[in-house]
């Protein structure tokens, strides 16, 4: 029996016009465990002027969705390094963004999920927990005015105590404080 490298090309052209293109490799002629080379979506849509765009390089499940290790470039610039699950992003996963801004965290069904670090493009960032694509529970926010705050998110909105830290420069020497506590609106569970 021959053994090696077998590629395949699939074309399907579905709804509007949307052509994907696919790049398989097979080993050993056996189509689990298959890895997507290069896949490009074009969808091009007249009346609405709708052109979308993807370019994806990685794996795929057996239903042809991205699933495994992969990386997605989207047609605005923004890209996708990470875990995929049925098509969602899921698991460890980096996203950039094209203004600058950068997630590096856990991702559960597409949505960011557990421990995260977001980089905004003003030198601002968050490093705490998320739910639902939110910030959510104990979370550190650092402003670019050298403050730091550390404290509870409850649906991205501050709840609960806060710590403040202000970093002063004196000469060679960098303060830590003074810092205080703040009390902002709690929010009642409802049973």
């Amino acid at each position: 029996m021959r053994q090696g490298i077998n590629i395949q090309v699939n074309i399907r052209i579905q709804f509007y016009i949307q052509v994907q293109i696919f790049l398989y490799i097979f080993q050993q002629n056996q189509q689990h465990n298959k890895q997507l080379i290069c896949y490009l979506l074009f969808q091009i849509k007249n009346n609405n002027n709708l052109f979308i765009f993807y370019l994806i390089k990685g794996e795929l499940n057996n239903q042809g969705q991205k699933h495994g290790k992969g990386k997605l470039w989207y047609q605005n610039g923004d890209r996708y390094e990470g875990g995929w699950l049925n098509d969602k992003k899921h698991g460890q996963g980096k996203q950039y963004f094209k203004n600058g801004e950068l997630f590096i965290g856990i991702w559960q069904q597409g949505q960011r999920f557990g421990y995260g670090q977001y980089f905004f493009s003003n030198n601002e960032r968050y490093t705490g927990n998320w739910l639902n694509d939110m910030r959510h529970g104990e979370g550190t926010m650092w402003y670019n005015n050298n403050t730091k705050y550390i404290g509870t998110y409850y649906k991205n909105k501050k709840i609960w105590q806060w710590q403040i830290y202000r970093l002063l420069w004196l000469g060679k020497r960098i303060i830590l404080g003074p810092w205080k506590i703040t009390r902002t609106k709690k929010i009642k569970k409802r049973l």
